[in-house]
């Protein structure tokens, strides 16, 4: 009896132990191929490293320049054709040699006109600056400038401007009776009608007339071909013109409305050609620059 319970309770410790022991095993078993596996992944990791690492460099872009770089052309010959830079204008030589003939021309009047500026406008305008008032000299200019209405009229009917022409009326038949012969601007005083500045050349502008050469008249000043033909016309419809008084007589006037004009800026006039390289060079931008503006306004 006592030796069946000894061999049923070997039986049983044995059966109890027999799971645990198997299950040990599995699971070393387990942890060994896991282990396996995992140096074996290991090791592919690293050679892919290195391989990645010990891979050839590509060819940088600096080490291929000198291979993109365009080939000469085998031509030797410089063609401009395509040149952005080339002008589409015609050759302007000719053009520039008559300039240059011309200009010969205008510097030396220039010359001439500077000195009778110098030695006779500028001291006289200075002189007749210090005895006549700014009042005075206002109304001598109002009154040239009252002479010039006939010509701001056709001036202005020329450019088709009624505004103008009916200013340029209102004006010479206001300042002519009520301003004692235009001394006065009583139009634009008291019945604030504005002056006009329109001369013949302008409306010649206007219609599609050039300018032409730059030309510099005797005493008269800087103009142009087709200035001369607008002093021309402007000088035909001045009323001074038909007094009947004479050459001597009209060139006292002329001069007493430079001298009186020229009092106004002759400081100006100085300084210009003070500051300037080229007081020619300086005139002529001027004047044309000034001249431009006129026609635009």
């Amino acid at each position: 009896m006592r030796l069946k319970l000894i061999s049923v309770s070997t039986i049983l410790v044995f059966g109890l132990m027999a799971p645990l022991a198997w299950g040990k095993g599995l699971v070393g078993s387990e942890e060994g191929t896991s282990s396996i596996a995992g140096d074996h992944l290991l090791a592919k990791e690293i050679d892919i490293h290195l391989e990645k690492k010990t891979k050839p460099r590509e060819e940088e872009p600096g080490m291929t320049l000198e291979k993109k770089m365009p080939e000469k052309p085998d031509s030797t010959e410089d063609t401009f054709e395509d040149d952005p830079f080339a002008s589409e204008e015609p050759d302007k030589a000719e053009e520039m040699e008559e300039e240059g003939a011309m200009e010969d021309i205008n510097r030396a009047m220039h010359d001439v006109n500077d000195t009778i500026f110098e030695y006779f406008f500028k001291p006289v305008a200075k002189g007749y600056r210090d005895v006549m008032p700014e009042e005075g000299r206002m109304a001598v200019r109002n009154v040239f400038d009252n002479l010039k209405s006939p010509a701001k009229l056709v001036s202005s009917a020329v450019q088709g401007d009624s505004d103008k022409s009916g200013r340029a009326v209102s004006r010479f038949l206001i300042n002519t009776t009520l301003g004692m012969g235009g001394m006065l601007d009583v139009a634009k005083e008291e019945y604030g009608i504005e002056n006009v500045d329109e001369d013949f050349e302008q409306a010649l502008a206007v219609r599609g007339v050039g300018a032409g050469d730059y030309i510099v008249l005797p005493v008269l000043g800087p103009t142009t071909t087709r200035g001369v033909v607008g002093r021309v016309v402007d000088t035909a419809l001045n009323p001074l013109s038909y007094t009947g008084v004479g050459f001597a007589a009209n060139a006292v006037i002329n001069t007493t409305e430079r001298v009186n004009d020229t009092s106004f800026y002759v400081d100006d006039i100085e300084q210009l050609n003070e500051g300037a390289i080229d007081p020619y060079q300086s005139q002529k931008h001027f004047y044309l620059q000034l001249r431009e503006k006129q026609i635009k306004e």
